[in-house]
């Protein structure tokens, strides 16, 4: 029986190809029309090499962090990464924190304006307190995770309030004692939802 005999390229068989491939006339051309956008990729990998080479700098001059810090090196995470890690933990439990009492004052000031008869500027310092927790915190984003509830017609009616309608203080009185019952309450999704919609379909 006949056995065809095989013969595999070496890596300078493949090289030499890849080299006659590349010198040929029509693949030169094509590969000039590419070198604008290979020049520009080129370019922005070496801006993209200076950053990060800058911000490893910048990690490295930190002053070392106490807590997190020590801990993951001890768990072989490289001691510049560890650093940046252990400054993201802080400022994350930090802004938590800032969270976590700004969750109260939001709550006060809900439940504060769920009640009819409040005086107009009582009502326009909660207002205040409420507007900046939005703007500056996911406070809003946390309560409608727990609860469920959809805030963009409260949040509307406080908007409102601060542009200084009439008509919307007691737009915003309803919407806060529809929201307020279930701050903090732990109800389930479905029922805030049921509520939230029965509300507005009245």
């Amino acid at each position: 029986m006949h056995h065809e005999e095989f013969n595999i390229p070496t890596l300078e068989d493949e090289l030499e190809y890849l080299k006659e491939h590349l010198a040929r006339p029509d693949v030169v051309a094509r590969m000039e029309q590419w070198a604008p956008a290979i020049d520009a990729l080129a370019r922005a990998l070496r801006a993209f090499d200076t950053q990060i080479k800058a911000l490893v700098k910048y990690v490295a001059a930190l002053p070392p962090s106490p807590g997190y810090e020590p801990y993951l090196v001890e768990r072989s995470v490289d001691p510049i990464l560890a650093r940046a890690l252990s400054r993201i933990l802080v400022r994350r439990g930090n802004r938590v924190a800032l969270e976590s009492a700004t969750l109260e004052g939001v709550v006060s000031a809900i439940r504060f304006l769920a009640k009819r008869g409040r005086r107009k500027q009582s009502i326009a310092d909660r207002v205040d307190v409420l507007l900046v927790a939005l703007a500056q915190t996911t406070v809003f984003e946390k309560i409608t995770r727990d609860t469920g509830l959809e805030l963009s017609e409260f949040i509307l009616s406080l908007k409102a309030v601060a542009e200084g309608r009439e008509d919307a203080y007691h737009r915003l009185t309803k919407s806060a004692a529809s929201v307020a019952p279930y701050l903090g309450a732990g109800q389930r999704r479905e029922q805030s939802q049921s509520h939230m919609n029965s509300f507005w379909k009245s």
